[in-house]
């Protein structure tokens, strides 16, 4: 794996990236495409397991949710919204984890750590959403996520505009990035007609974060205008540089970098949301039906 990526991936995650060397330790999580999908960018998956329920105050809406734990197992579990973290810590160590004391239990979604004295509903974790359980000295080892022969380096091109077009609009690309492909060839479907480049492909969209919390501190917090109608929904937008506005930036080697997520969405589900500077957002559900990161841009700040 490039160095600059895992180390972007470190930052993102707040846990240590290694490399897959084949080698199996019982320290280190194996993540898939799947998995990265879900601990990055919250994009649910469907699991069928034996479900069971985790009561709250009975105030809040229920969740379907997936625990995902560090060996790749999945538990299913109905449970309140406004259930606190601590209190599924402690229902998953008597449970399934009796092995694992709640506070060596470390719990990530969308690329955020859990914390104890906050409730699901705090970071608006989606129905049938995927929450990923670490140990705290766990190590994330990733594994067939990346292609590399599809990287891309755009760090000294710059286009002209409406150069380039994926499925009838405007694509922008991440000019002045290194791009980093995933592996997402025949992922989906056995047709990969979504990734092309002619009026049946899927456009291009980027963003900092699928998290309901950061699209709302940072996007909806800035345009009251836009409203989600439901945690399902996310806003991308076909502009990489309105999508660095809100990037994660981290160091590496001394030097600031944002990082940048790029999508393809489905031409069907987009709302489009127009900004008064010309930019635009745009509105879909937070599903592979719907969006489908596809690569990692970085750039330096």
């Amino acid at each position: 794996m490039n160095i600059l990526l895992k180390a972007g991936l470190k930052s993102v995650l707040n846990v240590d990236v290694v490399e897959d060397d084949g080698a199996g330790n019982q320290n280190e999580v194996n993540i898939s495409y799947v998995d990265y999908s879900q601990l990055i960018h919250g994009i649910r998956s469907q699991v069928n397991n034996e479900s069971n329920t985790l009561n709250g105050n009975g105030s809040s809406v229920v969740l379907n949710i997936f625990i995902r734990n560090f060996v790749g197992k999945f538990y299913q579990i109905s449970t309140e919204s406004n259930i606190s973290i601590l209190s599924l810590k402690k229902y998953l160590n008597e449970k399934y984890e009796q092995n694992i004391e709640p506070d060596k239990m470390v719990l990530l979604y969308g690329s955020k750590v859990l914390a104890n004295n906050m409730a699901l509903s705090d970071y608006c974790i989606r129905n049938d959403s995927t929450v990923t359980l670490f140990i705290s000295n766990n190590k994330v080892k990733i594994s067939n996520v990346f292609e590399p022969s599809y990287d891309h380096d755009f760090t000294f091109i710059r286009d002209v505009p409406n150069q380039f077009y994926r499925g009838g609009r405007v694509y922008n690309r991440p000019c002045g990035s290194k791009r980093f492909a995933l592996s997402v060839l025949n992922r989906f479907t056995n047709y990969n007609n979504w990734l092309g480049t002619d009026q049946n492909s899927w456009p291009v969209s980027y963003h900092a974060s699928l998290s309901y919390i950061d699209i709302k501190n940072s996007i909806l917090s800035k345009h009251p205008q836009i409203q989600l109608n439901s945690h399902n929904e996310v806003l991308t937008t076909p502009s990489f540089e309105l999508a660095k506005t809100n990037a994660h930036i981290f160091t590496f080697e001394g030097i600031k970098y944002y990082i940048v997520f790029q999508n393809r969405i489905n031409p069907q589900s987009i709302t489009t949301i127009k900004l008064n500077d010309g930019n635009e957002y745009w509105k879909s559900l937070a599903t592979s039906d719907h969006l489908r990161p596809y690569s990692i841009c970085i750039q330096k700040v």
